[in-house]
């Protein structure tokens, strides 16, 4: 979305479940809850030249197969620039 003719954003979300067959002894089926975000922006300067950011988040459940927990939450960062030719 534009706002204002120069600022650019989105933000896009995710909920996924995950479902991993059994894969003989000892490793049981299971399953795994992952959410999933990213926000964007972009300030565009002029008509060629703009800044912009992304973080996105993700997460999965906390599950424990042979005595590993296979949960997990990560965030990254992203800065940038762009030049339009």
């Amino acid at each position: 979305m534009f706002v204002l003719g120069a600022v650019a954003t989105s933000l896009d979300f995710g909920l996924s479940r995950i479902a991993y067959p059994d894969a003989g002894p000892g490793l049981p089926a299971f399953t795994q809850i992952r959410i999933d975000g990213r926000f964007f922006t972009e300030y565009r300067f002029t008509d060629s030249f703009a800044a912009n950011a992304t973080v996105q988040y993700n997460q999965a459940s906390e599950e424990i197969i042979n005595q590993e927990n296979l949960g997990f939450t990560r965030w990254q960062a992203y800065l940038g620039v762009r030049w339009f030719m």
